[in-house]
């Protein structure tokens, strides 16, 4: 919990805490020097687009937090939003994306001859310009029943553009905690995987999808899967951020706060 006395704007929240800085760039968008209070900026290494604000304190929540990007002699259109969080003790980052826009990946596949036809790992698309995964969903043109034994696990991969490192990047399973039961036509969300930001998906990569059956399986319907990036981008040199951050402090609100 975060150990410093703060000067509280007013609010009705006691335990929340605002915090503030600016970043200014250099060349391939790195962070050439930075001004705030509670937290640094940096830029982690062989990523695009991914600006990191690590607290030094610890917190519980993020109550809401934004990012405008600045250049007035060439303005951009772009935006950053939230690409990941991480308030556990020892990380304490929440990172953004500077992003130019989205793209989609649809895939079609037809319905399972049986419930326990499995499907092998198989190329659903590429990403030429490489993205950060927001979301992906599936639905189905029938219902499928949730069961904890006999399930299908649908699970999505990127791999280098070399064909190489399959890394799972969303996950799903039609257990009663998993999906639970599909509705025909409703869709139905994956999880995506942030954690060591196996999301972000580097330029050229392709883009994977297997099911595996386990117990006796389930039989699928027709389905379609779509996939949501968001396309990132690097800052240039004489670009100018403006991070603004309220996270819940878990402590006891303080005497006179």
């Amino acid at each position: 919990m975060a150990n410093r006395t703060f000067t509280h704007p007013w609010t009705l929240d006691k335990n929340a805490r605002h915090l503030h800085g600016s970043v200014t760039f250099g060349s391939s968008g790195a962070v050439a020097s930075t001004s705030a209070l509670g937290f640094a900026i940096t830029k982690p290494s062989n990523t695009v687009g991914i600006y990191r604000c690590t607290m030094t304190d610890n917190y519980t929540s993020v109550l809401s937090a934004a990012a405008l990007l600045d250049n007035a002699a060439t303005p951009k259109g772009l935006h950053f939003e939230i690409s990941n969080v991480d308030l556990t003790a020892g990380a304490n980052v929440v990172d953004f994306l500077l992003s130019a826009g989205r793209r989609t990946v649809d895939y079609e596949k037809g319905a399972d001859g049986a419930a326990n036809t499995a499907t092998a790992e198989t190329t659903i698309g590429v990403l030429p310009e490489g993205g950060t995964l927001l979301g992906a969903w599936v639905t189905g043109d029938a219902g499928v029943t949730a069961d904890d034994t006999n399930y299908a696990t649908i699970t999505l991969r990127k791999r280098t553009s070399a064909g190489a490192s399959a890394t799972s990047i969303a996950t799903l399973s039609t257990t009663t905690a998993g999906s639970g039961t599909w509705t025909a036509f409703a869709p139905e969300a994956f999880t995506v995987v942030t954690a060591a930001s196996a999301n972000v998906v580097a330029a050229g990569s392709s883009l994977t999808l297997e099911i595996s059956k386990p117990g006796s399986g389930v039989q699928l319907p027709i389905i379609k899967v779509i996939l949501l990036f968001a396309l990132p981008c690097d800052a240039t040199s004489g670009d100018i951020a403006y991070f603004t951050m309220v996270l819940r402090d878990g402590a006891a609100p303080r005497v006179g706060s």
